[in-house]
């Protein structure tokens, strides 16, 4: 379905949040505490996921489908949680590494974040970010950009700044 004058509004909307939401979320709970701050962001990272899925549907009149959403097979379910969990482990020893090389503030760090909170906030911030970012960035972004550019290696460039700029705001370089 091409982009027409009656949903490039909802279109554009979906862009800008996607875009431009998370660094908001960041910046808007910077100064919380650990805890709130991690609690606060996820439930307005799943806000900022869920209005896209709705800008999706009924501004744009598109199907989920449009953004990569298809019955996958229990084979490729089992696939995704084996690979879930192997970059869950790897991502913190990934950023203890590549702080080895590259400055990190001392606050903020996956490391502290993984003392200061409970495993189960833990287990809902990578479900979180796994199905979220999904959505925001690759799902969303990289499509409408992809659609409305025709070059999708700009779409994919684009997308991969706008996902880096909270995380490094959130966190740090390293991570």
């Amino acid at each position: 379905m091409k982009t027409t004058s009656k949903n490039l509004p909802a279109t554009i909307a979906g862009m800008l949040l996607a875009l431009f939401g998370l660094p908001i979320i960041g910046v808007l709970t910077n100064n919380f505490p650990e805890q709130t701050r991690t609690i606060w962001g996820l439930a307005l990272t799943w806000i900022v996921a869920i209005v896209l899925l709705i800008l999706l549907k009924y501004g744009e009149g598109r199907s989920y489908t449009s953004i990569g959403f298809l019955p996958i097979t229990i084979k490729e379910g089992l696939l995704a949680v084996g690979i879930g969990t192997v970059l869950s482990i790897s991502v913190p020893l990934l950023t203890l590494l590549a702080s080895q090389f590259l400055p990190s503030r001392a606050d903020g760090s996956i490391l502290d974040a993984a003392v200061q909170n409970s495993p189960q906030l833990l287990l809902l911030a990578v479900l979180t970010a796994g199905t979220t970012e999904e959505i925001i960035f690759r799902g969303y972004l990289i499509e409408r950009l992809a659609k409305l550019t025709g070059k999708l290696p700009i779409a994919v460039v684009i997308s991969v700044l706008a996902f880096t700029l909270p995380h490094i705001l959130n966190w740090n370089i390293t991570h």
